[in-house]
């Protein structure tokens, strides 16, 4: 089931969950875009998704777009 969502609208859990992969993407990613710099983007989908899967989180994000993105239940 694909449900979409802004992030400021989702569960605490989940704006604090991207807000942690933001800053960890801020920190591993050299030349990351000065949009997501200025706090205007999420991450690119395939980063966020792959440090979702490594937390064992039941969640995942579609489509990514500057701040907004899509959550989807797994």
């Amino acid at each position: 089931m694909t449900k979409a969502f802004k992030p400021e609208s989702a569960g605490i859990e989940r704006r604090n969950t991207l807000r942690d992969i933001a800053e960890q993407y801020r920190t591993d990613v050299v030349g990351v875009r000065s949009g997501f710099l200025a706090g205007l983007e999420l991450p690119p989908a395939e980063f966020i998704n792959d440090q979702l899967k490594r937390q064992g989180a039941s969640w995942r994000v579609g489509k990514v777009a500057g701040g907004k993105c899509d959550f989807i239940d797994v």
